[in-house]
């Protein structure tokens, strides 16, 4: 869907069941302008990855709806010309 849809945004789960949210971003040749990973295991090693394949923060779950997209507006401010 990420090669297909191209979304400006993409809120994207590092746990998921048949291939983990990283991988799916080093595969993709797409790059969504904003991304915000969601996980509810954090170490150093996933930061770096993260950082690396383009993930401008991460949530740990859980937590609420309301503090996704709080964290998500705050990305939001800092792209150029990106509206929700």
């Amino acid at each position: 869907m990420l090669e297909i849809l191209h979304p400006d945004i993409l809120i994207l789960d590092l746990m998921l069941p048949a291939i983990d949210g990283l991988t799916v971003l080093r595969k993709s040749s797409f790059r969504p302008r904003t991304i915000l990973a969601i996980t509810n295991f954090i170490s150093a090693t996933v930061l770096h990855t993260a950082a690396d394949v383009g993930v401008q923060d991460i949530v740990l779950i859980p937590c609420t709806i309301r503090y996704i997209v709080n964290r998500l507006e705050t990305l939001i401010e800092k792209v150029p010309s990106l509206e929700v």
